[in-house]
């Protein structure tokens, strides 16, 4: 929006030229009776003398036909002064109305200039809150966003506990089932001590409780390698327990910082309420200042 330009001073009418009138008895009298014309600027030019009764009978006197000018007596009157010209006056007086127009019309730039800052004021003003506003919305809908995946996470980390909770479950099956199978291994190994105490004993059956023998190997080998199985099983559960474990503690810091950010995000969001209101005398302030 461009500067307007300043309006043109007014065209300055001169004042009309006076008519002369006579001149002057003395200059006791001066310029005390004469007229004042009004200007359009206020201020008074004195108008031409008029002649008054002492001039008239200072004339009267000094005409020829007086006896004071037939004897040859000279007045004591002074001499006539001279008549005064108003040009100069008529002059500064049109000096004077061109500076008090150009004074105007300076008056009205600034006030326009006034007018024009304090319209892009209140335009600035209504765009940063726009601005604001649009910010707020979006922290809004970022806050709405974090706060849906914030409930998604907890849901996965209520669904890791549950799968937790059930290898734990298959754990402590997988330990009973080791438990029992060493315990059996025990037995194994108790009953082959027996076996080979009785082949001491029972050398003559040795040839009847061979294929007996061999067949309680192949168990113990069977159940030994089961057993070596069941512990791969084991440490292999015991590193994904860990896994688990170190999963779970992440999930809990981030659900930490969520939980942070979220916090963080609701004070922001009070900050960015309460300040509107705050803004609100300022822009009182801007439209008294327009209004002005």
């Amino acid at each position: 929006m461009g500067l307007r330009s300043p309006a043109a001073p007014a065209k300055i009418e001169s004042p009309p030229e006076e008519t002369k009138g006579p001149p002057m008895a003395d200059a006791n009298d001066g310029f005390k009776d004469f007229p004042r014309d009004s200007t359009p600027s206020g201020v008074g030019v004195p108008s031409a003398a008029k002649p008054t009764a002492t001039a008239e009978k200072s004339r009267a006197e000094r005409r020829p036909d007086t006896p004071l000018a037939a004897s040859g007596i000279r007045s004591s009157l002074p001499e006539r002064p001279a008549e005064r010209d108003t040009a100069p006056v008529a002059d500064a007086l049109k000096e004077a109305r061109r500076s008090l127009d150009a004074l105007f019309g300076d008056q009205n730039q600034k006030v326009m200039e006034l007018k024009l800052q304090a319209s892009q004021g209140i335009e600035a003003a209504l765009a940063r809150l726009e601005e604001e506003t649009r910010r707020t919305r979006q922290l809004l809908e970022r806050n709405e966003a974090l706060a849906r995946e914030a409930e998604r996470l907890i849901a996965e980390e209520q669904r890791l506990e549950n799968e937790q909770d059930g290898l734990e479950s298959e754990l402590e099956k997988a330990a009973e089932r080791n438990e029992a199978l060493a315990t059996r291994g025990n037995a194994l190994r108790e009953e082959r001590l027996r076996l080979q105490a009785e082949r001491e004993e029972l050398e003559d059956a040795v040839a009847s409780e061979q294929e007996e023998l061999a067949k309680a190997r192949a168990d113990v080998e069977r159940l030994q390698q089961r057993k070596e199985s069941l512990e791969e099983e084991n440490q292999q559960l015991e590193r994904f327990r860990s896994r688990l474990e170190e999963n779970i503690a992440r999930l809990e810091r981030l659900r930490d910082e969520y939980m942070t950010a979220i916090n963080r995000l609701k004070n922001t969001k009070e900050e960015l309420i309460r300040l509107p209101g705050e803004g609100s005398p300022t822009a009182g302030a801007s439209s008294e200042a327009s209004g002005a």
